[in-house]
């Protein structure tokens, strides 16, 4: 019987083999890099956690419809728990 030699690397070898450029990570606890100006752009944001922007109007309160309505699910909620845990 003739045997056949197997392959010298497998498939699954050949794609893991794949050669990557090294990536430019940074640890966790390092900081941002700075942000530098591009020409022709809008100026980089500062570093903080919130981009600066206009502030906005405060809420107008609720109105007595508003509540009804909330009520009013709230109601309908509760009874058909109530009725889906009796049954």
């Amino acid at each position: 019987m003739r045997r056949i030699p197997a392959p010298s690397t497998s498939i699954t070898h050949q794609f893991s083999r794949r050669e990557e450029a090294p990536l430019d990570e940074r640890l966790p606890d390092e900081p941002l890099p700075p942000a530098y100006p591009i020409a022709g752009a809008r100026p980089p944001q500062p570093d903080g956690d919130r981009v600066p922007g206009p502030a906005r109007p405060a809420r107008a309160p609720l109105t007595r419809r508003q509540y009804a309505y909330g009520i009013a699910i709230a109601v309908v909620v509760l009874v058909l728990f109530v009725v889906g845990v009796l049954r």
